[in-house]
């Protein structure tokens, strides 16, 4: 690379890892959990060892490091992700970065012209980014639980979306009233929500009784050998909280497609639950794509596109309806 990209990158490195040294920070000062909070902290010292070595590299080549500025709105963005979002999600975006800082820091060492000893430093900080993303992986699974509560709650809303909208999209050429429209959606919304409170009850409990059979049986088996127990007890969430998280989550997701037409009628009506639906729909998308680490702009798109044909697919059912049965209410 020429010296004006070098100069470019080294300045987007050095405010990257000078970022992190502040989220870190800030993040451990909030944490309640003990160790979490020492990890970070432990963070937040190596991110500033890194920024200090692309600083160096800067004033090597004559960069006052004094004029860069950090946007300290990036910074506050990360915190009221944490205090919005909680931590497991804050830590998957986090780890992200880690992943994306290991790519570009080994394109960076290859086509970088630097000298042994910084092309050693360069290996070392990467070596830090990528014990990073184990610490993120680790620290997922100590905060498993808050993350599959996070899950249930997603999932139950995008159901909630999709269901409820394909609905009402399919009602209103038939229901002429839109207060019956928004009242038929609700029925559907909370015969859904009961549904899917039901279902994530017996699905947790199916688990939790299959796997509190297989721990006994283990138990049984190494009593009789004489050996240690080899299956421990797994962690499971409560099937009553699993249930009650995913039901109210998939009613507040039917809301988003019911409310415009309590207020309004018509296609005007239908266009603002779209609308809506789409706005929340491309928020959970974000959030699922977050907690399974898959490409946030091609889940986005997958997810509203389906939701989007799920709902013109029953709109034009309904007015086939209308138009051959002459049905209309």
């Amino acid at each position: 690379m020429d010296k004006k990209e070098f100069i470019a990158l080294t300045i987007k490195y050095y405010k990257g890892e000078l970022k992190d040294h502040y989220v870190y920070d800030k993040l451990s000062k909030i944490e309640k959990n003990p160790e979490l909070k020492e990890s970070l902290k432990n963070l937040s010292k190596v991110e500033k060892e890194h920024s200090l070595f692309f600083s160096l590299l800067l004033k090597s080549n004559n960069i006052k490091v004094e004029g860069i500025r950090l946007r300290k709105s990036s910074i506050y963005f990360s915190i009221i992700l944490r205090y919005i979002l909680g931590l497991s999600l804050t830590l998957k975006i986090l780890e992200r970065g880690e992943t994306e800082a290991i790519k570009k820091y080994m394109d960076y060492l290859k086509n970088s012209d630097l000298d042994e000893n910084q092309r050693r430093i360069l290996k070392n900080i990467i070596n830090d980014e990528i014990f990073h993303e184990d610490f993120f992986e680790e620290s997922e699974e100590k905060i498993a639980k808050r993350t599959e509560k996070i899950r249930d709650a997603v999932y139950g809303m995008s159901d909630g979306l999709v269901e409820v909208l394909a609905s009402v999209s399919g009602l209103a050429p038939v229901l002429m009233k839109s207060i019956f429209v928004a009242l038929g959606g609700l029925v559907v919304g909370i015969s859904g929500s009961l549904s899917m409170a039901i279902g994530a009850y017996l699905s947790v409990k199916a688990q939790k009784d299959y796997s509190d059979s297989q721990v006994k049986l283990e138990r049984i088996k190494s009593e009789i050998k004489g050996e240690e127990i080899k299956k421990e007890d797994e962690s499971f969430s409560n099937p009553l909280s699993s249930a009650i998280n995913t039901g109210l989550f998939y009613i507040i997701g039917a809301m988003f497609p019911i409310i415009s037409f309590f207020f309004i009628g018509g296609i005007e009506a239908l266009i603002l639950s779209f609308i809506l639906v789409i706005i929340a729909q491309s928020t959970t998308s974000i959030i699922i794509s977050l907690l399974s680490g898959t490409p946030i702009l091609k889940s986005a798109l997958r997810t509203v596109s389906l939701t989007i044909i799920a709902a013109v697919g029953t709109y034009i059912i309904g007015n086939v309806i209308h138009a051959i049965l002459g049905v209309s209410i």
